[in-house]
């Protein structure tokens, strides 16, 4: 079983994906592999 997790990247050029506090907190204390996709936002 896995996880993955598709976040938003807002910012161009960025590729770092933006998880939101309350999502990370769960994403740390998971038992699974977690996989996080990052999405573009639209212009």
């Amino acid at each position: 079983t896995r996880l993955i997790v598709v976040a938003l990247v807002d910012r161009p050029g960025s590729a770092t994906p933006y998880i939101g506090s309350h999502t990370l907190r769960v994403l740390e204390f998971s038992g699974v592999p977690v996989m996080v996709v990052p999405l573009r936002g639209t212009p």
